[in-house]
């Protein structure tokens, strides 16, 4: 009786673990800074960057400049089209609640697909520090070859907004980042209702099975 139960747990966590949402390992940043440029107040401006995807890639992490001490206050950050349209955004918490890598704290997103070859648009709202990546300002980094970054984008508005305006720099003011996984990776996924109906009933089954042999086996005896 108990090799039947110890059994049926196995089995069930095993299903419970398939079917969970999976986020493949080796997400990778877009900028990678190695000295910020002149660090300055964010507020009142909407600060990042246009850039295109040479691939198709999944974005799985928004975040925002953070000098390492913890974010005065939450942050928003978006990413748009270039005629203006938002297509995701997500929220940075407060203080060092979000995920510190390198200069910035990103917060996870339900992946979202960008297209190889369009242009897109990424920028952070932000109150507290902000700083630049290659730009007159200065900065130094690298940028991943996914990418190519088109021009500087920033906007002088009283919460976050599609950052239309740009000085030409070949940068990025920081403003917003992101993460990313590219296709050739298992694409994440989150399970349907369907999924996790299909999950209970193979545990269901299992179960079921256990005890059957179980009665089974003391009708034998």
């Amino acid at each position: 009786m108990k090799a039947n139960l110890v059994l049926f747990i196995l089995l069930a966590l095993i299903v419970v673990a398939l079917m969970a949402p999976q986020l493949q390992a080796g997400t990778l940043p877009l900028i990678t800074v190695t000295s910020p440029g002149e660090v300055y107040a964010g507020s009142p401006w909407t600060l990042g960057f246009e850039f295109s995807p040479q691939q198709n890639v999944y974005v799985t992490n928004l975040g925002t400049f953070d000098a390492g001490s913890g974010l005065s206050t939450s942050v928003q950050v978006g990413i748009w089209d270039t005629s203006g349209n938002l297509l995701v955004s997500a929220t940075v918490p407060a203080g060092t609640a979000g995920i510190l890598n390198g200069s910035f704290r990103y917060t996870a997103i339900t992946p979202f697909l960008l297209t190889a070859g369009n242009r897109y648009v990424i920028g952070s709202y932000y109150s507290g520090t902000a700083s630049s990546y290659n730009t007159g300002q200065g900065g130094s980094g690298s940028m991943d070859p996914t990418f190519v970054i088109v021009q500087d984008r920033f906007v002088t508005a009283g919460s976050l907004s599609y950052p239309s305006q740009t000085d030409g720099y070949s940068g990025a003011w920081l403003g917003a980042n992101l993460e990313y996984q590219t296709t050739s990776q298992t694409a994440p996924s989150v399970p349907t209702l369907s999924t996790w109906a299909m999950a209970l009933l193979a545990i269901l089954l299992v179960g079921l099975g256990g005890f059957v042999a179980q009665r089974l086996g003391r009708n034998e005896a």
